[in-house]
This record gives structure tokens, sequence and C-alpha cells, in this order.
């Protein structure tokens, strides 16, 4: 670990030998997020230097050095790969704002349902639909950010080589777009069948109390499978009610003869990825996980445009002060 730390922080001084300095190259334009984002490196960028490690932030600037220096990352990779991560960095802000977002946009009309409810009317109709449109909207704005996180990533790894991609242990399914990928839920086969037996109960009901209760169940199921603040959430729960109204709505001969394979369909229905029998251990952290981290921090951007900087700066010829 020591050696890894001293080359890296060799790499603040001298250039990696795999990337002598590039003449001629230019810097592409770096995009910018779609809101106002204030990524921190406007003042370096200005003066036309790269960004010094701030106090607390050398570990990070170690860290990306180090996945740099591993993947042999050239400048062109990294201008373009500090580009997208600092959209990322947009999307994670819009992110964790949507919740501010939702209160702000409804604390005016809590605090209108509040004073009602203290003087003995409860809220009205027109409240309870603001109140659903509102929850509604951010998660859309959940599910937007999430999906804009997932598709920066896709566009990282397509910078990369055949040769970078393996290192990091990256798969096809890296590449499968994001949306199919949103609702999708990994359970045990043991969960599955556990799920089913689960659900086949509804099958017990009177068609009003299912009815009455269907969308309370949907949503106590979906909770176990995914968390409710996931951006997902709503979409699972719109899964977990297709797959109830397919079973209360089979008939029971057509139950019977599928001899379970009505398991497999309602998987189908749910969008349920079945795992091995095997207990699944804890997963480590993969050279894949490090390389989004650094991506999608500020500190990380910031070393790999000072390293960008380093590898494309001209060499000057002599290397020492010319004598008359």
């Amino acid at each position: 670990m020591l050696t890894r730390v001293l080359i890296v922080v060799a790499l603040l001084a001298f250039p990696p030998l795999h990337a002598a300095a590039q003449e001629g190259y230019e810097q592409p334009e770096v995009a910018t997020y779609a809101e106002p984002f204030d990524s921190g490196w406007g003042e370096a960028e200005e003066a036309g230097q790269p960004a010094e490690p701030e106090a607390g932030t050398y570990f990070e600037w170690v860290r990306a050095l180090t996945v740099a220096h591993e993947l042999l990352l050239s400048a062109d990779q990294l201008y373009q790969l500090a580009a997208i991560g600092q959209q990322q960095l947009g999307h994670w802000s819009a992110m964790w704002q949507a919740d501010e977002v939702a209160d702000g946009a409804l604390g005016a009309q809590v605090l209108q349902a509040i004073d009602g409810i203290l003087a003995g009317q409860p809220p009205g109709p027109e409240f309870e639909q603001a109140l659903a449109a509102q929850i509604e909207a951010n998660r859309q704005a959940k599910v937007n950010a999430w999906l804009a996180i997932q598709y920066g990533r896709i566009a990282a790894l397509q910078l990369l080589t055949t040769e970078q991609l393996a290192a990091l242990r990256v798969t096809e399914a890296d590449f499968i777009p994001p949306e199919s990928r949103l609702a999708q839920v990994e359970v045990t086969a043991s969960r599955l069948y556990d799920l089913a037996n689960q659900m086949l109960e509804v099958r017990n009901l009177a068609p009003e109390w299912y009815a009455e209760r269907r969308e309370m169940i949907a949503t106590d199921i979906a909770a176990g499978l995914v968390p409710q603040q996931s951006p997902a959430f709503h979409l699972v729960v719109g899964n977990v009610l297709a797959g109830l109204d397919w079973l209360y709505s089979l008939p029971p001969q057509d139950l019977v003869a599928s001899g379970g394979r009505w398991v497999d369909q309602l998987a189908m229905i749910l969008n349920l990825k079945v795992a091995g029998a095997t207990v699944a251990r804890p997963e480590q952290r993969t050279p894949k996980d490090e390389f989004f981290e650094v991506l999608e921090s500020e500190a990380g951007g910031q070393a790999w445009l000072a390293l960008a900087a380093q590898m494309t700066a001209p060499v000057e010829e002599g290397g020492g002060s010319e004598t008359e």
C-alpha cells in the first residue's frame, strides 16, 4: 500500500512514462449541466491552471491518480472523463434536491391544511390531489436523476479501451439501457417462492375486498423488495399490482395445470432476477466501483484535470540555462 501511495504522489511532480507530452493537443470544451452548478473549479480554470488539492482532499487525489495510473488513461480520456464527472456531480445534486423542491412546493399548502385541521376542518380534496401530484413529481425527479447518472456512467465506460474495460471487470450488462434495470429486483429462488405464496393468498379475498386493498398490499410487498425512498419504488409497486391482478384473475384450472410454471411467469411480470441458490456474500468493492467513485467526486475531477494538463504541457528542450 505504501508503495502505491509513493508512486501516485510522484505523479504529481512527474508525468507517467505511458503519457509523454502530446504536442498540439487542444483541451475539449467541458460540457456543463443543464442547470447552474458550481463545481468549485472555476477560479483555477479561469486562470488557465489546474486546481491544486485543498486540505483534506489529498487522499482523494491519491485515489484518482492511482486509478489513472493503473488504467493508463491518456490525457484525452482524462479531459473527457473530468467533463462527464462534472455533469455527474450535477445529477447527484438534483437527486438530493428533489426532496427539498417537493417540500418547498407544498410548503404553503401544508401550512394552510394544518391551520384548517387545527380549526376542525380536514384537508379538502384539492390538497389531497396536490399532495399526490407532488409525491409523483418528486419520484419522477429522482428517476430522471438516477437515469442521468447511469447514462453518464455508460458514457464514461464508452471512452475506455478494451484493455481498460477488462481491468475494471466491465461486462455487457453494464451497457444495458438503464430503463430496463430501473425496476429489476434480484431475489433468491427461495425468496421468489415465498413471495409467490404470499401473493397467492389474494385469491382468498372477495372481489370487493380485493379491489379495496390491492394497492395497500402491493405497496407492502414492494417495500419488502426495494426501499421506499428508491427512485424505482413506484415502478416496483406497479409491477406488483400487475402480478396481483394476474394471479387474482387466473382461472383455478390454469393455475393447477401450470404445474408450478406460474411462479416463473409471475417472476417475469414482477421483473425479478433470480440469483443462484447459494448464500450471497457481501460484495467487495470492485475496480469499477473505485472508478465511478473517483469519476463522481469533485476532488477526483480536479486531480484528473491536473494530470492531463501536466501530460499535455510543452516539454522545454535543454532543461537548463543557455550559456553564451
